[in-house]
């Protein structure tokens, strides 16, 4: 459902049948991408590397900082869906801005904001269940990246030469 208040585009998208934060694309060159499915409808939404992990990490502490039980055994089958590889469809909007919150019956809202529209935003509801699976999934595929100098704490790309700042200063 589309819904306007003045000229500011809200897409309500319900109650998620499934969630995930997920990536596609080989290291160096993977786009992040939250992916909701409501009312059979299927929306993708392009994010940063960072927003996925920030996500996560909001979802599991979120969670567990309100003490909310769930459905292991529900967790444990919503892993195994997501351990199925991702597929990018047609984005909806790039995301901006993003928020979570605990309703009263720990049910999750997730609002998200455009970055290229600020009067477009689209938000859904998910089951804890579904924000713990998709979170520790999120925080697999964001640890799967290329590897981090340890020295500048920069990606190194995979059969290239890393030319470190920290090692040579010319280079910065």
């Amino acid at each position: 459902m589309l819904s306007t208040a003045g000229e500011y585009f809200v897409r309500e998208l319900g109650p998620a049948e499934q969630f995930r934060m997920d990536a596609v694309g080989p290291s160096g060159e993977r786009v992040f991408f939250l992916f909701v499915e409501t009312g059979g409808e299927r929306h993708w939404f392009i994010a940063e590397k960072q927003q996925v992990a920030a996500l996560a990490e909001l979802g599991e502490h979120m969670l567990a900082g309100a003490e909310v039980e769930f459905d292991e055994d529900a967790v444990l089958h919503i892993q195994g869906r997501l351990a199925e590889p991702a597929e990018l469809g047609e984005a909806t909007f790039r995301v901006g801005d993003l928020r979570l919150g605990l309703r009263e019956n720990e049910m999750v809202s997730v609002i998200l904001e455009s970055i290229d529209d600020d009067d477009e935003s689209a938000n859904f509801i998910i089951a804890p269940e579904q924000l713990q699976a998709a979170s520790i999934h999120a925080m697999k595929i964001v640890a799967a990246g290329r590897p981090l100098c340890p020295r500048c704490a920069e990606a190194i790309n995979p059969g290239e030469y890393h030319q470190c700042p920290e090692v040579d200063p010319n280079l910065n």
